[in-house]
Order: C-alpha cells, then structure tokens, then sequence
C-alpha cells in the first residue's frame, strides 16, 4: 500500500512537470532571431533649409554566412535627391565583377566585416519633422558558391534582401522664414517692444481723452435728458400704457381719451425738440420703429386720412397733463343712453373713432404689443439717465412677446448690430405672464 502511494505522487509530479517544460520550449521558440544583416544611420543636423544639402552617414554590418554582392541604394526619403555618396568598400571586392547599377554603395560585403558610407541628401520643399528612411538592396552569396569560385554566382546559390536604415528626423523650413528668424532678435524684437508701449500709450491716452470728452458732455446733458424725461417720455409712456389697458374694452371714452392724449404729446415732442432724443441709439431706433408701426395701425392711409386730420384737430384740445377726470368733465356730455363731446372736433373724431376700435381684431393684439413695446423702450431710457444714481443695474421687466416684437425691430435695423442687439437686451428680465 506505503509503496502504490509512492508510485502515484511520482507519476503525478512527472505530469506536472512536463507542462512546463513545454511552455520553455514554446517559449524558446517564440524569441526572434537576431538580424544577420544590420543597419545604423544617422543625418548631420535635424533643422535644415529647402535647397541646402543634409549630409549622412550609415554602417552596414554582414553577421551572415553569406556574403554580400551588389549592395546597392533602391530608394531615398521622400523629396530628397541624393547629392552625394561616398563609401570605404573591402579590398576583397576588387576582383568581383558587378553589373553597372545605380546609387551603388559596394560591390561586396564578406562575411563579419561592415563598410561606412557618406554622402548629401538635398530637400527639394520644405516640410516639418518627419522620419528619414533609406532602403538598401543586395544579393546574398552562399559560402558553397564561394568556395568553387563562382565569382558571378547565378541561380540557387544567390538570394535578394533588403533593409531600410533609419537616419533621423529632419524639419526642411523655407528659405524666407529663415530669413525673418535670422533677423527677428536683432531687428524686429528691439523695435517690437518700444512699438507696442507707443500703441498702447496712444490708445490709453485716445481711451482717456475719449472719456473725458463723454463726460462733460453728459455734465451738460444729464439736466436737459432729465427734463426731457419729465416732459415728454413719462407722459408718453403713461398713455400708451393706459391705452393698452382699455383698447379690450372697444371704444370707450376713456381709450379715445389716452388715443387722443398720446397723439398730443407726441406732437410736443415733435414740435419742441423734433422727437425723441436719448443717450442710447439704440433706444432713439427701436422707439422710432415702434412709433412707425403705431402710426400706421391708426392710420393706414397716412396723413391725408381723414381720421388723422381729425384726431390732428381734437388732440390739440387735450392738456398734456391732464386726466381723464378733467377731460371728462370739460367735454363729455351725457344725455340719456348716449355720450358725446361738447366740442365739435371731439365729435367728429369720436365719429371716426368708433369704427377703428370696432374694426380691430378682437384681441387687438398686434397694436397692444407695439404700444407695450412702446412704453417698455420709453422707461428703459428714462432710467438710463440716472444709472449711477442705483447702486447696482436697474433691470428692465418686460413680457416675453413684447421683446420678442423689440429683437425683431432691432434685427430688421442695419443701424444695431448683433453684439449691440446682445448687449441692450441682456439685463431684461421676463416676466411669468
């Protein structure tokens, strides 16, 4: 029994040995061969110039049993012309008759010797850092052939191989950049730099100049836009905005009050100081286009209208800061069901009025936007004056049809650009309608 047991581990301790035995000779039988044949180059310099020559040089090194015949370059780096090339061959090679070949390098190459050969590669255009690669030819004699003085061996005995010699990376620059690189520290640098303090100086002293100029102007200024502001643009945008809120209600006498209450103001404005002026050009463009559109919805035929003519005559009649309730007071007249005006121009305007309101899409939606536009545009600028007086910016409330109509009146201008349009709109905020 002791003795079986025995005989069972050492047979099993021989099966676990031979798999690795195995995997050594797998192993073994994987590692490449060394190369019979080797290859070293090198080139003189990795930074040249198009047209100038690159000088080379590389060893060959015959570790075979063969010898070599015919060694021969059969391909250069790409661009490059071989200007150049000059070899140390072996003195055994002088009775070797060799066919004429071209770029020849040796006639014979025996067995454990090398030969260094030099020479000039010229780049034809510049390119930037890239691996130069020259590949060598040869024919391989075998000693049997050798030894029965087959000097031109021909058939079996002789076998071709190649191999390619890794000389370097090279960067070819053009002439002309040369020609700035040689002479930018010397030249350019020195003037470069008082150059650029002389530009920066003059627009800093441009930039400061430019600023004070702003400033007293705005001194000046900053008085008459504040009146301007409490003359005209509050008021405008008091009735636009009222007239906002009573246009749903279809021709009412309080909607012909605030109709005929922003004509006359916007007369004023027209008649005292040609319209309306702010300190932003973008602002003056967007309320122009917004009053265009305005105009228009009521006056589709233009100032030879007869409604406008009318509305022309009975706004003269209102106070600019007057109320409904001194309006009222002073003109409407009420007899029975019916309302009309103690004046005739108010009459006739009334008249003309009520067919306009009726005439309205339901909602008038389109008018309201340009009206609540209108106004936004209006107290965006009156704030504009005092913005230094807040102690951070004043953020513009404003429903989201409403800038939307102001983008597309400010895209359909030339005047404001799209980093303009960017820049006056990105402190509004949208309101939840």
């Amino acid at each position: 029994m002791t003795r079986l047991l025995v005989l069972i581990i050492a047979a099993g301790a021989v099966i676990t040995a031979q798999p690795g035995r195995s995997a050594e000779r797998r192993a073994g039988e994987t590692q490449p061969a060394p190369s019979d044949v080797s290859a070293a180059g090198k080139i003189s310099s990795h930074f040249s110039v198009a047209g100038d020559l690159v000088h080379f040089a590389f060893t060959v090194r015959n570790e075979s049993a063969s010898e070599l015949r015919d060694l021969q370059i059969v391909s250069l780096p790409f661009d490059y012309r071989l200007e150049q090339l000059s070899v140390d061959p072996a003195p055994a090679c002088n009775d070797i008759k060799s066919v004429s070949v071209k770029n020849l390098i040796s006639k014979c190459l025996p067995y454990r010797q090398s030969l260094v050969a030099w020479g000039s590669l010229r780049a034809a255009s510049p390119h930037k850092a890239e691996t130069l690669l020259m590949v060598l030819h040869w024919k391989a004699v075998s000693p049997t052939a050798i030894a029965n003085g087959n000097k031109a061996p021909t058939g079996n005995p002789e076998t071709e191989s190649s191999l390619a010699i890794d000389l370097g990376e090279n960067e070819v620059q053009s002439k002309f950049w040369v020609a700035i690189s040689d002479y930018l520290p010397i030249v350019v640098v020195p003037l470069a730099i008082p150059a650029a303090l002389t530009l920066f100086t003059f627009l800093l002293n441009w930039h400061l100049a430019r600023n004070t100029r702003r400033t007293e102007v705005w001194k000046q200024m900053l008085d008459v836009m504040q009146n301007y502001g409490a003359k005209f643009y509050m008021p405008l945008s008091s009735a636009a905005s009222g007239l906002v809120e009573e246009l749903p209600h279809k021709g009412t006498p309080v909607s012909f009050f605030f109709f005929l209450l922003l004509q006359r103001t916007m007369l004023d404005a027209i008649g005292e100081i040609g319209g309306v002026f702010f300190n932003d050009l973008r602002g003056e463009i967007l309320v122009d286009a917004c009053w265009r559109k305005i105009f228009d919805s009521f006056y589709p035929k233009g100032r030879s209208s007869p409604f406008y003519l009318s509305a022309y005559a009975a706004a003269r009649l209102v106070e600019p800061r007057s109320d409904y309730e001194q309006f009222s007071s002073r003109f409407l007249v009420q007899s029975r069901n019916q309302q009309n005006f103690a004046h005739a121009d108010l009459r006739q305007c009334w008249i003309l009025f009520q067919p306009f309101i009726a005439n309205l899409p339901e909602d008038a939606k389109e008018l309201i936007v340009l009206l609540r536009a209108f106004s936004t545009v209006l107290d965006c600028e009156i704030n504009r004056t005092n913005k230094y007086w807040y102690p951070s910016v004043a953020r513009i409330h404003v429903r989201k049809d409403v800038r939307k109509k102001l983008r597309e009146l400010a895209k359909s201008r030339e005047e404001i650009s799209r980093w303009a349009r960017f820049w006056y709109f990105w402190a509004w905020k949208v309101d939840k309608e």
